[in-house]
Protein backbone atom coordinates (compact mmCIF):
# COMPACT_ATOMS: atom_id res chain seq x y z
CA UNK A 1 0.00 0.00 0.00
CA UNK A 2 1.63 3.58 -0.72
CA UNK A 3 -0.75 5.40 1.43
CA UNK A 4 1.30 6.28 4.80
CA UNK A 5 0.47 8.79 8.22
CA UNK A 6 2.49 11.88 7.22
CA UNK A 7 3.19 12.73 10.86
CA UNK A 8 4.40 16.49 10.15
CA UNK A 9 1.72 17.14 7.99
CA UNK A 10 -1.05 15.32 10.69
CA UNK A 11 -2.42 13.50 7.55
CA UNK A 12 -2.20 10.40 5.52
CA UNK A 13 -0.16 10.74 2.38
CA UNK A 14 0.01 9.15 -1.17
CA UNK A 15 3.48 8.48 -2.40
CA UNK A 16 4.24 6.96 -5.58
CA UNK A 17 8.25 5.96 -6.03
CA UNK A 18 8.64 3.25 -8.66
CA UNK A 19 10.37 2.53 -11.90
CA UNK A 20 8.10 1.33 -14.53
CA UNK A 21 8.53 -1.32 -17.36
CA UNK A 22 12.42 -0.62 -17.20
CA UNK A 23 11.72 3.00 -17.74
CA UNK A 24 12.37 6.33 -15.56
CA UNK A 25 11.41 6.05 -11.72
CA UNK A 26 8.39 8.17 -11.46
CA UNK A 27 7.43 9.67 -8.48
CA UNK A 28 4.35 11.27 -6.94
CA UNK A 29 3.59 13.15 -3.41
CA UNK A 30 0.23 13.63 -2.62
CA UNK A 31 -1.53 14.77 1.12
CA UNK A 32 -5.26 13.40 1.38
CA UNK A 33 -7.82 15.00 2.76
CA UNK A 34 -8.29 14.59 6.57
CA UNK A 35 -11.83 13.47 6.22
CA UNK A 36 -11.21 9.89 4.05
CA UNK A 37 -11.86 6.82 5.55
CA UNK A 38 -9.50 4.33 5.64
CA UNK A 39 -11.62 2.72 2.88
CA UNK A 40 -11.63 5.62 0.47
CA UNK A 41 -7.73 5.54 1.62
CA UNK A 42 -7.45 2.06 0.14
CA UNK A 43 -9.68 2.80 -2.81
CA UNK A 44 -7.69 5.92 -4.08
CA UNK A 45 -4.54 4.15 -3.33
CA UNK A 46 -5.53 1.17 -5.85
CA UNK A 47 -7.04 3.62 -8.23
CA UNK A 48 -4.25 5.78 -8.34
CA UNK A 49 -1.54 3.35 -8.51
CA UNK A 50 -3.26 1.29 -11.70
CA UNK A 51 -3.48 4.72 -13.54
CA UNK A 52 -0.07 5.85 -12.95
CA UNK A 53 0.92 2.26 -14.17
CA UNK A 54 -0.70 2.55 -17.30
CA UNK A 55 0.05 5.78 -18.31
CA UNK A 56 4.18 4.63 -17.54
CA UNK A 57 3.52 1.90 -19.54
CA UNK A 58 1.56 4.06 -22.61
CA UNK A 59 -1.47 1.77 -22.11
CA UNK A 60 -3.21 5.19 -21.17
CA UNK A 61 -3.06 8.67 -22.10
CA UNK A 62 -3.08 11.33 -19.42
CA UNK A 63 -6.37 12.22 -18.09
CA UNK A 64 -7.13 13.84 -15.24
CA UNK A 65 -9.71 12.86 -12.55
CA UNK A 66 -12.22 14.59 -10.03
CA UNK A 67 -10.09 12.98 -7.25
CA UNK A 68 -7.25 14.85 -8.55
CA UNK A 69 -9.16 17.99 -8.73
CA UNK A 70 -10.69 17.73 -4.98
CA UNK A 71 -7.17 16.98 -3.88
CA UNK A 72 -5.40 20.52 -5.37
CA UNK A 73 -8.68 22.28 -4.14
CA UNK A 74 -8.54 21.34 -0.66
CA UNK A 75 -4.94 21.88 -0.62
CA UNK A 76 -4.50 25.41 -2.15
CA UNK A 77 -8.34 26.56 -2.23
CA UNK A 78 -10.33 25.29 0.85
CA UNK A 79 -8.46 26.62 3.35
CA UNK A 80 -8.98 30.30 2.32
CA UNK A 81 -12.60 29.79 2.60
CA UNK A 82 -14.83 29.91 6.18
CA UNK A 83 -16.65 26.57 5.33
CA UNK A 84 -15.46 23.92 7.80
CA UNK A 85 -17.71 20.83 6.40
CA UNK A 86 -16.41 21.03 2.99
CA UNK A 87 -13.37 18.42 3.26
CA UNK A 88 -16.35 16.48 5.04
CA UNK A 89 -18.63 16.68 2.53
CA UNK A 90 -16.45 15.67 -0.13
CA UNK A 91 -15.90 13.19 1.60
CA UNK A 92 -19.56 11.60 1.62
CA UNK A 93 -19.45 11.83 -2.13
CA UNK A 94 -16.26 10.23 -2.66
CA UNK A 95 -17.47 7.15 -3.87
CA UNK A 96 -20.12 9.01 -6.36
CA UNK A 97 -16.74 10.65 -8.43
CA UNK A 98 -13.21 8.46 -7.50
CA UNK A 99 -11.82 7.08 -10.91
CA UNK A 100 -13.86 9.52 -12.92
CA UNK A 101 -12.50 12.03 -15.40
CA UNK A 102 -13.36 15.53 -14.50
CA UNK A 103 -14.93 15.94 -17.99
CA UNK A 104 -17.43 13.58 -16.59
CA UNK A 105 -18.04 16.28 -14.02
CA UNK A 106 -21.78 16.57 -15.22
CA UNK A 107 -22.53 13.18 -15.36
CA UNK A 108 -21.39 12.23 -12.45
CA UNK A 109 -23.31 14.90 -10.71
CA UNK A 110 -26.42 13.59 -12.38
CA UNK A 111 -25.88 10.40 -11.19
CA UNK A 112 -25.15 11.46 -7.89
CA UNK A 113 -28.29 13.32 -7.48
CA UNK A 114 -30.88 10.60 -8.75
CA UNK A 115 -29.07 8.21 -6.83
CA UNK A 116 -29.23 10.26 -3.77
CA UNK A 117 -33.26 11.54 -3.74
CA UNK A 118 -35.34 10.23 -0.83
CA UNK A 119 -32.13 9.59 0.88
CA UNK A 120 -30.82 13.30 1.19
CA UNK A 121 -32.34 16.15 1.87
CA UNK A 122 -32.45 18.37 -1.60
CA UNK A 123 -30.21 21.11 0.02
CA UNK A 124 -27.32 18.01 0.91
CA UNK A 125 -27.27 17.31 -2.50
CA UNK A 126 -27.23 20.24 -3.86
CA UNK A 127 -24.66 21.34 -1.81
CA UNK A 128 -22.37 18.58 -2.61
CA UNK A 129 -22.63 18.92 -5.99
CA UNK A 130 -21.82 22.39 -5.92
CA UNK A 131 -18.46 21.76 -3.99
CA UNK A 132 -17.55 19.03 -6.42
CA UNK A 133 -18.44 22.12 -9.44
CA UNK A 134 -16.27 24.40 -7.79
CA UNK A 135 -13.14 21.77 -7.29
CA UNK A 136 -13.04 20.91 -10.57
CA UNK A 137 -13.58 24.55 -12.03
CA UNK A 138 -10.91 25.78 -9.66
CA UNK A 139 -8.22 22.54 -11.55
CA UNK A 140 -9.33 23.73 -14.62
CA UNK A 141 -9.08 27.35 -14.19
CA UNK A 142 -5.51 27.59 -12.37
CA UNK A 143 -4.34 23.74 -12.80
CA UNK A 144 -5.27 23.22 -16.58
CA UNK A 145 -6.81 19.90 -15.65
CA UNK A 146 -8.65 19.94 -19.11
CA UNK A 147 -9.51 22.67 -22.10
CA UNK A 148 -12.82 23.48 -21.18
CA UNK A 149 -14.79 24.56 -18.26
CA UNK A 150 -16.05 20.59 -16.70
CA UNK A 151 -19.20 22.39 -15.42
CA UNK A 152 -20.34 23.47 -18.89
CA UNK A 153 -23.15 21.17 -19.42
CA UNK A 154 -24.04 20.54 -15.39
CA UNK A 155 -27.19 21.34 -13.74
CA UNK A 156 -27.10 22.27 -10.22
CA UNK A 157 -30.58 21.25 -8.96
CA UNK A 158 -32.80 23.69 -7.44
CA UNK A 159 -33.87 23.89 -4.09
CA UNK A 160 -37.05 25.04 -2.75
CA UNK A 161 -36.10 26.08 0.43
CA UNK A 162 -38.63 28.65 1.55
CA UNK A 163 -38.77 28.16 5.72
CA UNK A 164 -42.14 26.83 7.27
CA UNK A 165 -41.38 25.64 10.04
CA UNK A 166 -41.02 27.77 12.95
CA UNK A 167 -41.90 27.92 16.90
CA UNK A 168 -43.57 29.99 19.14
CA UNK A 169 -42.67 31.63 22.04
CA UNK A 170 -44.78 29.35 24.01
CA UNK A 171 -43.26 26.33 22.07
CA UNK A 172 -39.70 27.68 22.80
CA UNK A 173 -40.19 27.87 26.37
CA UNK A 174 -41.92 24.54 26.19
CA UNK A 175 -38.71 23.16 25.09
CA UNK A 176 -36.78 24.86 27.30
CA UNK A 177 -38.07 23.79 30.34
CA UNK A 178 -37.01 20.06 29.17
CA UNK A 179 -33.61 20.93 28.91
CA UNK A 180 -31.42 19.89 32.25
CA UNK A 181 -28.33 21.62 31.26
CA UNK A 182 -28.62 25.51 32.39
CA UNK A 183 -25.84 26.62 29.55
CA UNK A 184 -27.52 25.06 26.51
CA UNK A 185 -31.40 26.16 28.16
CA UNK A 186 -30.10 29.79 27.75
CA UNK A 187 -28.53 29.48 24.31
CA UNK A 188 -31.85 28.26 23.08
CA UNK A 189 -33.36 31.59 24.95
CA UNK A 190 -30.68 33.75 23.18
CA UNK A 191 -31.37 31.79 20.20
CA UNK A 192 -34.76 32.62 19.67
CA UNK A 193 -34.37 36.01 20.93
CA UNK A 194 -31.39 37.58 18.79
CA UNK A 195 -31.30 35.14 15.76
CA UNK A 196 -28.13 34.28 15.83
CA UNK A 197 -26.60 30.60 14.87
CA UNK A 198 -25.58 28.32 17.55
CA UNK A 199 -21.65 29.27 16.82
CA UNK A 200 -22.30 32.77 16.95
CA UNK A 201 -23.86 31.96 20.23
CA UNK A 202 -20.73 30.43 21.86
CA UNK A 203 -18.57 32.94 20.28
CA UNK A 204 -20.11 36.37 20.93
CA UNK A 205 -18.85 38.95 23.36
CA UNK A 206 -21.23 41.04 25.08
CA UNK A 207 -20.42 44.62 25.45
CA UNK A 208 -22.83 47.95 26.26
CA UNK A 209 -26.30 45.27 25.88
CA UNK A 210 -25.05 44.43 22.44
CA UNK A 211 -23.96 40.78 20.94
CA UNK A 212 -20.57 41.72 19.44
CA UNK A 213 -19.28 38.93 16.78
CA UNK A 214 -15.95 40.37 15.13
CA UNK A 215 -16.25 36.89 12.77
CA UNK A 216 -19.23 35.74 11.67
CA UNK A 217 -20.30 32.73 8.84
CA UNK A 218 -20.32 35.45 5.76
CA UNK A 219 -17.32 37.37 7.05
CA UNK A 220 -18.66 40.39 8.18
CA UNK A 221 -18.72 41.93 11.84
CA UNK A 222 -21.91 42.17 13.37
CA UNK A 223 -23.60 43.22 16.66
CA UNK A 224 -26.88 42.41 18.24
CA UNK A 225 -29.11 44.35 20.75
CA UNK A 226 -29.60 42.04 23.65
CA UNK A 227 -33.12 41.75 23.78
CA UNK A 228 -34.82 42.87 27.15
CA UNK A 229 -36.14 39.21 27.99
CA UNK A 230 -31.83 38.60 28.42
CA UNK A 231 -31.62 41.55 30.48
CA UNK A 232 -29.60 39.84 33.16
CA UNK A 233 -27.51 37.71 30.94
CA UNK A 234 -24.55 39.84 31.82
CA UNK A 235 -24.48 39.02 35.61
CA UNK A 236 -25.00 35.59 35.16
CA UNK A 237 -22.37 32.63 35.52
CA UNK A 238 -24.10 31.09 33.07
CA UNK A 239 -22.50 33.42 30.29
CA UNK A 240 -20.67 33.51 28.58
CA UNK A 241 -21.51 29.57 26.66
CA UNK A 242 -18.63 27.21 27.27
CA UNK A 243 -20.48 24.10 26.54
CA UNK A 244 -19.43 22.55 22.95
CA UNK A 245 -22.05 22.81 20.01
CA UNK A 246 -22.99 18.39 20.11
CA UNK A 247 -23.78 19.08 24.09
CA UNK A 248 -26.30 22.11 23.02
CA UNK A 249 -27.55 20.48 20.33
CA UNK A 250 -28.17 16.94 22.03
CA UNK A 251 -29.67 18.24 25.07
CA UNK A 252 -31.95 20.51 22.67
CA UNK A 253 -32.73 17.44 20.80
CA UNK A 254 -33.81 15.14 23.48
CA UNK A 255 -36.18 17.73 25.18
CA UNK A 256 -38.02 18.50 21.10
CA UNK A 257 -38.78 14.93 21.66
CA UNK A 258 -39.88 14.92 25.06
CA UNK A 259 -41.99 18.13 24.30
CA UNK A 260 -43.44 15.96 20.78
CA UNK A 261 -42.61 18.48 18.44
CA UNK A 262 -39.32 16.28 16.92
CA UNK A 263 -39.53 18.34 13.79
CA UNK A 264 -37.87 21.41 15.40
CA UNK A 265 -33.53 21.66 15.32
CA UNK A 266 -31.62 23.97 17.26
CA UNK A 267 -31.69 26.10 13.88
CA UNK A 268 -34.78 26.50 14.01
CA UNK A 269 -34.63 28.58 16.77
CA UNK A 270 -33.38 30.95 14.10
CA UNK A 271 -35.97 30.48 11.60
CA UNK A 272 -38.48 31.54 14.25
CA UNK A 273 -36.59 34.72 15.11
CA UNK A 274 -37.49 35.63 11.79
CA UNK A 275 -41.29 34.47 11.94
CA UNK A 276 -41.88 36.85 15.12
CA UNK A 277 -40.16 39.86 13.47
CA UNK A 278 -42.50 39.53 10.49
CA UNK A 279 -45.42 38.44 12.03
CA UNK A 280 -44.58 41.41 14.08
CA UNK A 281 -44.97 43.90 10.93
CA UNK A 282 -40.61 44.38 10.36
CA UNK A 283 -39.80 44.88 6.72
CA UNK A 284 -38.20 41.95 4.83
CA UNK A 285 -34.81 43.93 4.69
CA UNK A 286 -34.22 44.74 8.69
CA UNK A 287 -35.02 41.26 8.79
CA UNK A 288 -32.16 40.34 7.38
CA UNK A 289 -30.06 43.00 8.75
CA UNK A 290 -30.86 41.33 12.15
CA UNK A 291 -30.10 37.84 10.89
CA UNK A 292 -26.82 38.85 9.41
CA UNK A 293 -27.90 38.24 6.06
CA UNK A 294 -24.72 39.08 3.42
CA UNK A 295 -27.59 38.72 0.24
CA UNK A 296 -30.91 39.46 -0.08
CA UNK A 297 -31.96 35.69 -1.69
CA UNK A 298 -31.13 34.14 1.96
CA UNK A 299 -33.61 36.40 3.13
CA UNK A 300 -36.57 36.34 0.89
CA UNK A 301 -36.63 32.84 1.40
CA UNK A 302 -39.00 34.28 4.42
CA UNK A 303 -40.65 36.03 1.90
CA UNK A 304 -44.18 33.44 1.87
CA UNK A 305 -44.66 34.97 5.61
CA UNK A 306 -45.48 38.70 4.05
CA UNK A 307 -48.98 37.38 2.56
CA UNK A 308 -50.59 37.00 6.02
CA UNK A 309 -48.77 40.01 7.09
CA UNK A 310 -50.12 41.77 4.25
CA UNK A 311 -53.72 40.06 4.35
CA UNK A 312 -53.64 41.73 7.98
CA UNK A 313 -52.89 45.54 6.33
CA UNK A 314 -55.09 45.37 3.43
CA UNK A 315 -57.94 44.56 6.72
CA UNK A 316 -57.52 48.39 7.65
CA UNK A 317 -58.57 49.76 3.94
CA UNK A 318 -61.83 51.11 4.28
CA UNK A 319 -62.20 50.65 7.98
CA UNK A 320 -64.01 53.45 9.53
CA UNK A 321 -62.24 55.69 11.87
CA UNK A 322 -63.84 55.72 15.76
Amino acid sequence: MSVYYDKSKGRYRFNFDRAVAGGARQRISRLLPKGWTADQRAKFDQQETARLYALATGVTTESRLIDDAVLVYLEERAPQLKNKSLTDELARCFNAYTGRDITDLAAVCREYAAASVGKLAPGTIRNRIAYLRAACRYAWKHHGYCDHDPASRLVVPPVKNARKVYLTRTQMLTICRLIPNKQARLAARIAFYSGMRQDEIRRAVLIDGLFVLTDTKNGDARSTPAHYKLAGIARSKLWPITITGWTISHHFTKATRKAGMPWATFHTLRHSTASEMINAGVALNTVGEVLGHKSQASTRRYAHMLNSTKADALRLVGRKVA
